[in-house]
């Protein structure tokens, strides 16, 4: 089964990173198309190939030679594709988008994939035209792009893209039932729709034999550092924990559009000497981060169901988790987890009070969230799942 995957920079995020592997594992041929070549992939996986594409965004004096380069490699070379490409997008766009278009679409002209896989919806969007040669397209719903952005008034091309990609497409893959119910506002064909939780790897996310042991309550988040992550609530729960006079300590790894606001939020709370802002680290170095800690806190706002709490439940660390998205879905007493209000810091405070002091029930929730991850979260089960509704959606005609 060969599989164009559009919509991916390099490198991608580690959990795509994590499911592309294991679709080549599988004997899936993967295509992917980004601006940069990954070299590393495309050399050490014979199952990995390269298209490449070009942005838009760049000065006049590029642009030009590359549409040229573009129009002779697709058009002249392969014309019953190029003319097909050029009539789609004369009948989908208005005349000032055609030369727009045309330049997005024809690295994929003349395209023999069995099935295009869309991991973000915004993608799929950008890609409309790829929806009438034929292919079996596959799209992603894992979040914002579905249950915040929609919503916002500047982003009404966003959500007529959605009207307009998702009951075209041959299968819709969901992270949760929540994001399906979102979709569904949107013209998601529900018997074309299947909910694969995202997923981890237990043996590269694990906890440590020995306990470690410090003066500290180490509590953890890990995530972009953007609004919907609902740090300043994070932070007001810390500010409660200190007031309380817990001795606690808490680490934000990650980057993003939002540090400097999160900064001046912990210095108007004045926990200088109780957060660390860590950054973006290395895989192996946020393993050993939630390894070592006692907690792991996720405020957000909005998620589909959060890779970052999974982790760290498969590092047997007891989460306390935001109400908001699929995560009802993950979170619970069997999970050994708990959910608490979406922005309300004083029940995140009280749960995380409770399990500093109930050290011994804190361990054993650990347990048994790692237990859940394993027997739900698995990378395996994912790649079994994505494989079958690939394979399904093959069959799929595509009704453009």
């Amino acid at each position: 089964m060969r599989v164009l995957i559009i919509g991916t920079s390099w490198p991608p995020e580690t959990f795509l990173l994590r499911l592309f592997n294991g679709l080549s594992t599988k004997g899936l041929q993967l295509t992917l198309a980004c601006q940069t070549k990954p070299e590393s992939v495309t050399q050490n996986h014979k199952n990995f190939t390269f298209i490449r594409t070009f942005s838009w965004n760049c000065p006049l004096y590029i642009r030009i030679p590359i549409f040229l380069y573009l129009c002779v490699k697709n058009i002249l070379c392969k014309p019953k594709s190029g003319y097909h490409l050029i009539q789609v997008i004369r009948q989908s766009f208005n005349p000032k988008e055609f030369y727009r278009q045309l330049y997005i679409h024809l690295p994929f002209c003349g395209t023999d994939h069995d099935v295009i896989y869309f991991p973000w919806n915004a993608a799929a969007i950008a890609h409309q035209a790829l929806f009438a040669i034929g292919i079996p397209v596959i799209i992603s719903c894992r979040g914002a792009q579905v249950n915040i952005a929609p919503h916002n008034p500047r982003r009404s091309a966003l959500r007529q893209g959605l009207h307009d990609t998702l009951p075209l497409a041959s299968a819709v893959h969901c992270v949760s039932k929540h994001i399906k119910q979102e979709a569904m506002h949107f013209g998601l064909p529900s018997d074309r729709t299947y909910i694969i939780n995202p997923a981890i790897d237990p043996e590269l996310f694990f906890p440590l034999e020995t306990i470690p042991k410090h003066n500290e309550f180490t509590i953890i988040s890990v995530g972009s550092l953007i609004w919907r992550k609902g740090y300043e609530y994070a932070l007001q729960a810390i500010k409660i924990l200190v007031n309380q006079g817990i001795p606690v300590r808490y680490e934000i790894i990650g980057t993003g559009p939002e540090s400097e606001r999160i900064f001046f939020t912990i210095q108007d709370l004045e926990l200088k000497n109780y957060v660390h802002v860590s950054g973006p680290l290395p895989p192996e170095a946020v393993v050993s981060r939630l390894q070592h800690a006692d907690a792991f806190l996720l405020a957000s706002l909005s998620e589909g169901i959060s890779n970052a709490a999974l982790e760290a439940m498969a590092c047997a660390l007891p989460v306390v988790s935001t109400d908001c998205g699929g995560m009802r879905e993950t979170i619970g007493q069997k999970s050994g987890s708990i959910l608490v209000p979406v922005r309300n810091p004083v029940a995140m405070a009280r749960a995380l009070a409770h399990l500093y002091e109930e050290p011994i029930q804190r361990l054993e929730m650990g347990k048994a969230a790692r237990t859940y991850v394993i027997n739900h979260h698995t990378l395996e089960k994912q790649i079994n799942a994505f494989t079958h509704m690939l394979r399904l959606a093959i069959q799929v005609k595509n009704k453009y």
